[in-house]
């Protein structure tokens, strides 16, 4: 039980993350300051506690060169989101290839944690 629920808490925070970008995304500019701020603490924390576990399982356990590329990938894809997020996240907004990019970054790091949960599961259960 502890295993599930420290993977919810990244996961959990990610999907708000989300939820709040999606939410965003639907809104004329200037962007509500508050709920643009909520948004980019609840994707660093995400970011952060997903980095804090990853690195505690890393220890623990042996992975593929398959799974190290996806967290490599879903690394790239954090800092594409970041990048991206800042420049959206000014008053002018940004070009459409910017929100595009955002979008699959998005996408990627989703499918990437994925990846990642499902692995990681299957090794704690022993089934790798």
């Amino acid at each position: 039980m502890h295993f599930m629920q420290t993977l919810l808490t990244p996961v959990l925070l990610f999907l708000s993350s989300i939820a709040t970008g999606c939410w965003l995304s639907h809104k004329v500019r200037p962007l509500n300051p508050i709920l643009l701020t909520v948004h980019k603490l609840l994707a660093l924390a995400g970011a952060v506690t997903l980095a804090l576990l990853l690195r505690n399982l890393f220890r623990q356990v042996d992975f593929s060169i398959a799974i190290l590329i996806v967290c490599g990938l879903a690394a790239a894809a954090v800092v594409a989101l970041f990048i991206t997020g800042a420049l959206l996240s000014r008053p002018d907004g940004a070009s459409p290839a910017v929100l595009r990019i955002h979008t699959i970054a998005t996408g990627l790091l989703v499918i990437s944690l994925i990846m990642m949960g499902g692995s990681l599961f299957r090794s704690r259960i022993g089934i790798l």
